[in-house]
Parts: C-alpha cells; structure tokens; sequence
C-alpha cells in the first residue's frame, strides 16, 4: 500500500528499515526485504521476526545515489541464516 502511494512500481525492489519484531514481520509479509535494526530489540526478536539482515545501528549502511535516479545500498550486516545456526 505504501509503495501505491508513493508511485512505486510493485515490481521494484524495497528495502524495508525497521527496529521493532512487528515491523519486520509486515516487511516481511508485504514482500519487501527488510533490515532490521538493533537499536530497541534483541537479536534473537529481529531475527526471529524474520529479517533479511541485521545490524546494530545505521553506521552499518552505506548510501550511493546515480544521476539516474538509483540508489545503491552497501550494508555490512550479517545474514540471518549466520545468526540462526
């Protein structure tokens, strides 16, 4: 619904940020990839919601944006199946 109302096509892809069990699981049920972030939960509740990657905090991202109206996100995270195993 949110990508409707900011005239984002379906198939473009979304990032999700989110710090809270709830949130992530509506990324996650909205079929966007979400990053969950540490700075209100445990590890254990982002990543038992279901996020595609975690972090501690936002120094952990890195923005580039083109001339083209892209945006290229580097996350240094570690993957989720890491976190469960």
């Amino acid at each position: 619904m949110a990508c409707q109302l900011l005239n984002i096509p379906v198939d473009a892809p979304v990032l999700v940020v989110e710090d809270a069990p709830a949130g992530v699981k509506a990324g996650i049920a909205a079929g966007c990839d979400v990053l969950g972030l540490l700075t209100t939960h445990s590890r254990y509740q982002i990543a038992g919601a279901g996020a595609t990657f975690i972090v501690d905090n936002l120094t952990s991202v890195d923005l580039e944006t083109g001339s083209e109206n892209w945006l290229k996100i580097k996350i240094t995270a570690e993957s989720v199946g890491e976190l469960l195993d």
